[in-house]
């Protein structure tokens, strides 16, 4: 019976030592909960300055060598409406030149001269400017100009 004794005193002596050392690690004191603040504190208050750019970053040009000539050259022949729309709004000495989109009879575009100033050669300035970007007179002429 001496053994038993021993046994259950060693096994109650072993889950004190247990409850002891579990209490400790998860439990706090009076003393932990007395120098808790009532209310949490409130994170630091960080601040955010945006940055503003003032132009976006430019991607590399991809296109080979020549292209944009090419492009140019290309739209200059086979669709003189789209070239010289690239190429306005525009005011001269006597003149400006906008665009216009239509749909009838076909897509195009079209273009309104007005005189700005009080030449009556208004109309020959603004033809001759349109050959200087390199329009023959056959695709002037086949442009739709209005003359204000």
């Amino acid at each position: 019976m001496n053994i038993r004794k021993v046994i259950f005193l060693f096994g109650i002596a072993v889950i004190l030592f247990i409850i002891i050392i579990v209490s400790s690690l998860f439990g706090s004191s009076k003393k932990e909960k007395e120098t808790l603040p009532a209310t949490p504190t409130p994170p630091p208050f960080v601040s955010y300055t945006p940055q503003i750019k003032s132009s976006p970053t430019l991607l590399p040009d991809t296109q080979p060598q020549g292209a944009e000539k090419t492009d140019e050259l290309y739209m200059r022949t086979y669709t003189p409406d789209i070239y010289l729309a690239n190429k306005t709004p525009y005011t001269g000495l006597t003149f400006s030149i906008t665009r216009t989109f239509k749909t009838e009879p076909v897509e195009h575009f079209a273009f309104i001269v007005t005189r700005t100033g009080n030449a009556q050669s208004f109309q020959v300035d603004a033809v001759s400017w349109i050959r200087s970007q390199g329009l023959t007179q056959k695709q002037i002429d086949a442009l739709d100009i209005e003359y204000r």
